[in-house]
């Protein structure tokens, strides 16, 4: 320690000035990047949360609930099925739905006349479908479940958590940082070597990790 004071009194106020922008730029990228590796996956799990969980529900739902109706109303598949097929041709929603299944329905909808029994079969599936999706999104969105919370108490006690999380995040990587400043300015060649080659390795773990 005493030798990196007797090194920064040697150094010309200029030098200083452009070593502490550095060190300010650094700790700002590494507060950036930090903000960024924690609202990145909350988002895009909110993202991806509406838009797969409200299609698919959405054209399963109407779906099963048209089958439905022709289980109890059996006259009435003709008319049903009309619109089972409107349902699929509409909006490229079709694109939510399992290949299999999709041929099924098609398949079920341009059947003139469908017994209980192969009604009650395609709403199974469906509800399959439904149930296989849904518990896959929980999986895939366990990230935005744990931080998300409909209680003020709740969401208060998590934000708390993820600050000093950020925090700690921040005084970890500025303890890194100054460690390697002093060894790329006082450590030997091999030392100066490895703190160069740790920062391209970490500069480039961040963009490959920003890019997913």
């Amino acid at each position: 320690m005493n030798q990196l004071i007797e090194y920064i009194k040697s150094l010309s106020p200029s030098m200083v000035s452009i070593i502490g922008i550095f060190i300010t730029i650094i700790v700002g990228l590494l507060a950036w990047i930090t903000k960024t590796l924690i609202e990145l996956p909350i988002t895009g799990a909110k993202e991806t949360f509406y838009k797969l969980m409200f299609n698919k529900i959405e054209i399963l739902s109407e779906l099963k609930s048209h089958l439905t109706f022709i289980a109890y109303f059996p006259t009435k598949q003709i008319e049903l099925k009309e619109k089972i097929q409107d349902i699929l041709l509409r909006d490229g929603k079709t694109a939510y739905i399992d290949s299999i299944l999709f041929a099924d329905i098609i398949k079920y909808s341009i059947t003139e006349q469908s017994s209980t029994k192969d009604t009650l079969a395609i709403i199974e599936k469906l509800d399959n479908e439904l149930s296989l999706w849904i518990n896959k999104s929980k999986e895939e969105n366990k990230y935005f479940y744990k931080f998300y919370s409909p209680y003020p108490l709740k969401r208060t006690v998590i934000a708390i958590a993820m600050v000093i999380w950020v925090f700690l995040i921040f005084f970890i990587g500025v303890s890194f940082l100054f460690a390697g400043i002093c060894l790329l300015l006082l450590g030997s060649l091999f030392w100066k070597i490895v703190c160069i080659i740790t920062f391209m390795f970490l500069v480039i773990l961040g963009v490959v990790y920003l890019k997913k």
